[in-house]
């Protein structure tokens, strides 16, 4: 299991067939983290993963809702386009998540989530020039 924290995001890599025993020990390391280092967002890489079954995409996502309880913004990104068919054949949702194409893509929604918490608006918000 690997993964890097810069500041207070940590970037997970997922690997492509995913075991539960990975994404059980990956949800108790994630949530120690968040919880000890008071991590503010977490953005899990999907670009490697091209297959998942229910059991999967039921504990990340279970992980994902876990995170924001603790106090994270969880970010999904990379997913392709036949990783999203599956999601939704499963019927796999992350309710309350927003998505983003790429790692650039999630690291700039947690800047607009820093910015937010800060109480300063964010650069895209009307009103701002």
């Amino acid at each position: 299991m690997r993964f890097m924290v810069r500041g207070r995001v940590a970037m997970v890599p997922l690997e492509d067939r995913m075991e539960e025993a990975y994404l059980t020990a990956l949800r108790g390391a994630l949530s120690a983290l968040v919880h000890e280092r008071g991590l503010r967002g977490v953005i899990l890489d999907f670009s490697t993963v091209t297959f998942m079954d229910g059991l999967a995409a039921g504990i990340i996502r279970d992980t994902a809702y876990e995170l924001s309880v603790l106090g994270a913004v969880v970010v999904p990104c990379g997913i392709g386009p036949g990783l999203a068919a599956c999601l939704v054949d499963l019927g796999c949702t992350f309710p309350g998540l927003q998505t983003a194409m790429d790692r650039e893509g999630a690291l700039s929604l947690l800047a607009m989530s820093a910015r937010r918490w800060s109480g300063l608006p964010a650069d895209d918000e009307p009103g701002n020039a």
